[in-house]
């Protein structure tokens, strides 16, 4: 979609929109290890993790924030390089909305889109997107545009329209209180994720009513993304997003 036309839609206040092709494919990050994100980010460079138990994101009252080298956080986290006794009890760390986009390593590797142009024409914020499989944003919104687009790897991400009415965190109140993916809640689950499992069956299916009847709405959507693709996310708009492997991904928040 040329950039003028999805100015005009972002004006017009449309819904979610996925659009292929529109964005960088960078095949010399798509190594088994990465390539050379790492060099690019730089091996030292100071970056926050988010960790949390397996299934959950940062409503989870383990979920914690720590500052680790980039070099590290790829070892011990996305290429699982470092040995544990018991994988399965290892968290998740992702990298999330971290603000390294204007580093040399990849001021030029990834520059603003034409398409990051809302109606007020300024870009809020850029960030960097890191995660193995299983990574997880809980269901949220935002008050810019948002433009997501995958680098490397697959991600799904669940939507929903403003007007839902879901009960909020007390941590963060623009965040629902559904605590694990959309995936696990209706039982898609891989073997040995091990995944979720404090969930109760009850609980369960209360949050398989709720999101039944959510999903029913108009304009509700699942949307997959693979390398080059991009996802634009209207203001207001519920989403949530798991990785489907291990991911690189950019977003752009804009007014």
């Amino acid at each position: 979609m040329p950039a003028a036309a999805l100015r005009a839609h972002i004006s017009a206040s449309g819904g979610p929109l996925r659009l292929p092709g529109i964005a960088w494919r960078l095949e010399r990050w798509s190594a088994p290890d990465l390539g050379t994100l790492r060099d690019d980010v730089g091996e030292h460079t100071a970056v926050d993790v988010e960790i949390a138990p397996r299934g959950r994101g940062y409503t989870d009252p383990a979920w914690q924030r720590v500052t680790m080298g980039f070099g590290l956080f790829l070892d011990a986290f996305v290429l699982g390089r470092i040995p544990a006794a018991d994988p399965a009890l290892v968290p998740v760390g992702y990298l999330a909305q971290a603000p390294l986009l204007d580093l040399p390593g990849l001021r030029d590797t990834l520059p603003p889109l034409e398409h990051y142009v809302g109606p007020r024409g300024d870009v809020y914020g850029r960030t960097l997107w890191v995660g193995p499989r299983g990574s997880f944003t809980p269901f949220h919104r935002d008050p810019n545009v948002g433009l997501y687009t995958q680098v490397i790897g697959s991600k799904v991400f669940h939507l929903l329209p403003p007007d839902i009415k879901f009960q909020t965190s007390a941590v963060r109140a623009n965040t629902a209180t559904v605590p694990i993916s959309v995936r696990r809640i209706f039982g898609e689950q891989g073997e040995g994720d091990g995944e979720g499992e404090d969930v109760t069956p009850i609980e369960k299916e209360q949050l398989r009513t709720l999101l039944g009847e959510a999903f029913e709405r108009d304009g509700a959507c699942e949307v997959r993304l693979g390398p080059g693709d991009s996802l634009l996310i209207p203001p207001g708009w519920w989403h949530s997003a798991e990785g489907e492997s291990v991911g690189v991904g950019v977003n752009a928040w804009f007014r």
